[in-house]
């Protein structure tokens, strides 16, 4: 049962990131009428941003290949918890770069 639990937390990643990417191009989506005078606050530009949107591929694929190795482990929930704590963190930076 712990197998499969951390299995699903891991592949659940999945969902999380699609959750990111929309949040990602909506808040993008959001400024493009915009300049610099009338929304001061245009959020990360250029690698900060690619970081943040691209990044949140990468968290999930590499969560699922080592969950793959590490489910069977007693300490094999750690990984998909930390995939999970990468991608809430993607989340709120995001949304406090796009006020």
């Amino acid at each position: 049962m712990r197998l499969w639990v951390k299995r699903v937390l891991a592949v659940l990643t999945v969902p999380g990131v699609a959750i990111v990417l929309i949040l990602a191009l909506g808040a993008v989506m959001s400024t493009a009428a915009c300049s610099g005078q009338q929304c001061p606050d245009l959020g990360p530009a250029g690698i900060g941003f690619g970081v943040l949107f691209y990044g949140a591929l990468v968290v999930a694929l590499l969560v699922i290949v080592i969950s793959f190795f590490t489910a069977s482990r007693r300490w094999g929930i750690v990984i998909p918890l930390c995939g999970w704590a990468l991608l809430i963190a993607d989340i709120a930076i995001l949304a406090v770069a796009f006020k």
